[in-house]
């Protein structure tokens, strides 16, 4: 509450709000709420509407935890990591520039550290082959298309208004995700806290309890 406040014209805290509501329809089935939500979070921050759209998409599912796939864990977070640093190595090669201001020399122990993270990170959460299996069905393919079709019209709108504000394309999402993660050593564990609580951190400790919570609805949720 106190970061609106600070800082009246940025929409961190209207993001984390609309979030918070998103996640809260997700879990009680509200999916036209939830449709409506997305659209607006697609002009509040960036990557809401990729978050909304994964929400609609693998609708919640109740059911009993699968067992762990290790394997599967393994090259899906294998695979993030490499990617991250693939992306990370690429964008630093082309020469782009940091979105605040960083420790250069310490460059290279963030890349680790965030490597590290994700790695750790996504092995708990992503969900089994099995739970994507379910996916594969009529309804999917319908929930595809819906979100399809209302992303077509959103970024529509969003370029016709691209003359009076910012939009982001592809390489911004790119060079905000990776870039950002880069600053300093896990400086989002501190910029998160400051921002928002202790919310964040009590996340990361209890990181396997809020994994397998994640995977009683397929992994989606977390």
């Amino acid at each position: 509450m106190k970061h609106r406040t600070y800082d009246a014209i940025l929409t961190d805290s209207t993001a984390f709000t609309i979030g918070t509501a998103m996640l809260c329809c997700y879990l009680e089935r509200r999916n036209l709420l939830l449709g409506v939500l997305t659209v607006l979070g697609a002009f509040t921050w960036p990557t809401l509407i990729i978050q909304g759209t994964l929400l609609i998409v693998f609708a919640c599912v109740d059911k009993e935890a699968d067992a762990r796939d290790s394997g599967w864990m393994r090259i899906c977070s294998g695979g993030a990591a490499i990617v991250f640093v693939a992306a990370a190595a690429y964008l630093l090669a082309k020469g782009a520039t940091l979105t605040m201001p960083a420790y250069m020399p310490a460059v290279p122990l963030s890349l680790a550290a965030a490597a590290a993270y994700l790695w750790y990170g996504i092995g708990h959460i992503v969900p089994s082959r099995r739970a994507l299996m379910r996916y594969l069905t009529p309804d999917t393919a319908v929930r595809v298309l819906s979100v399809a079709a209302a992303i077509i019209v959103v970024k529509i709108v969003q370029a016709d208004l691209a003359s009076m504000t910012r939009t982001y394309a592809v390489g911004a999402y790119l060079d905000v995700t990776v870039l950002s993660a880069m600053m300093y050593p896990a400086a989002h564990l501190v910029s998160h806290a400051v921002y928002f609580g202790p919310l964040v951190l009590l996340l990361i400790l209890r990181w396997s309890d809020a994994a397998e919570f994640g995977r009683h609805y397929n992994g989606i949720a977390v």
